[in-house]
């Protein structure tokens, strides 16, 4: 028993050292084997008073990584699709699969099959299902007057002799109204002349005397809110200019202590430390990125002799910085309108290298430091 748990332990040992083996290696490579990248460029001879036709260029870029394992494309104007390949295996742009292309092909070839005859029998089918819906409504319609006129002929009689009593209660009704609208106008009419002789007899009435009040009352106070409203606004008028300028003096006293901070932190040893180390990282990362070799011949005629001579001498101010493996000739041409070009780039990009740089830059006290003072002036 304890050989089978003896030698399980050992199997799964093995395979994690070669899981941890793979992980190794594959981090490895990924760190230190280089992204190799090329470009090249054609523009044929071309006289531009002519015209430039873009689709005459041949431009072509790609990379790859550990040889054949990752391969990447893209061309203009042949291809303009960005291809990947991974062993060999076209992994970008994606084949489309047939069946979709099947599946959304199939109503328009039905239609284009049945020559629309598919709408036409949907149609025909809705127009027969509404004409029987009319002749069965048209069909109940005819029953119910039927049956209506059967009854409407016994029920004749019996609304003759209702409507002759419903005449004569009516009547009465009609004078017993009459009578009660007279009294009620003879009731009113005796009140109305004792109220008027009240009035005339007696003095104002008290309600009057307390409308009249609130009416003063009212002018009186619209009349101080006009007022009030009146030195609001000047008092707005001449404190607006003073918070104006508050406000103007604030800003410029705070951008002045700004100013002042981010003097003092540039003129400081700990900036000046953290400079010169992300500078030289910057140029060891620029010079990785570079290109390892150029070989470009260009020729190149303005039509103005001129600015001509202005970009050969701008070639001429280059041409020390240029490096040894960099092969540019250029060429002017001072009496026609023409250009021609033939380039060829080729360069890597390790990742490592990229790291290592982040890493010590980011990892460095006077950077830090100096970050911080900057999220400190940032937020004053």
């Amino acid at each position: 028993m304890v050989t089978y748990v003896l030698t399980i332990l050992k199997i799964t040992g093995i395979v994690l050292l070669v899981i941890l083996a793979v992980v190794l290696v594959l981090l490895l490579l990924v760190l230190f084997v280089p992204i190799r990248y090329r470009a090249d460029a054609l523009v044929p001879e071309t006289d531009l008073d002519k015209g430039f036709d873009v689709n005459s260029l041949d431009l072509s870029a790609g990379f790859s990584w550990l040889w054949f394992v990752v391969r990447g494309k893209i061309s203009f104007p042949r291809d303009k699709q960005f291809t990947l390949k991974v062993f060999g295996i076209k992994i970008l742009p994606r084949k489309e699969k047939p069946g979709e292309d099947e599946t959304a092909d199939k109503p328009d070839r039905k239609k284009r099959k049945t020559g629309g005859k598919v709408e036409k029998d949907d149609k025909e089918d809705k127009a027969e299902k509404n004409d029987k819906k009319e002749n069965s409504d048209s069909k109940d319609e005819i029953d119910d007057k039927d049956k209506s006129g059967t009854e409407s002929a016994d029920g004749v009689e019996e609304k003759k002799d209702r409507e002759g009593s419903a005449g004569e209660e009516k009547g009465q009704q009609e004078d017993e109204n009459k009578a009660d609208i007279k009294e009620c106008a003879e009731k009113a009419s005796e009140n109305e002349s004792e109220d008027e002789s009240e009035v005339r007899v007696g003095s104002v009435p008290e309600e009057k005397k307390e409308d009249k009040a609130t009416e003063d009352d009212d002018e009186y106070t619209s009349f101080l809110d006009y007022l009030w409203k009146i030195i609001d606004s000047f008092r707005m008028i001449i404190e607006t200019p003073i918070n104006v300028f508050e406000k103007i003096s604030y800003t410029i006293s705070r951008v002045c202590g700004k100013i002042d901070m981010v003097k003092s932190t540039l003129e400081n040893d700990i900036f000046k430390r953290a400079f010169d180390l992300v500078k030289k990282k910057l140029i060891v990362i620029l010079n990785m990125i570079l290109p390892d070799r150029i070989k470009a011949v260009i020729r190149l005629g303005t039509g103005d002799p001129a600015v001509t001579a202005q970009i050969l001498g701008a070639y001429g101010a280059v041409l020390p910085f240029i490096r040894r493996k960099w092969k540019i000739a250029f060429s002017p041409d001072f009496e026609n309108k023409s250009v021609y070009a033939d380039v060829h780039i080729k360069g890597h990009i390790t990742v490592f290298t990229i790291l290592y740089c982040a890493a010590i830059v980011y990892f460095n006290k006077d950077v830090k430091k100096t970050i911080r003072r900057f999220k400190k002036i940032m937020k004053k």
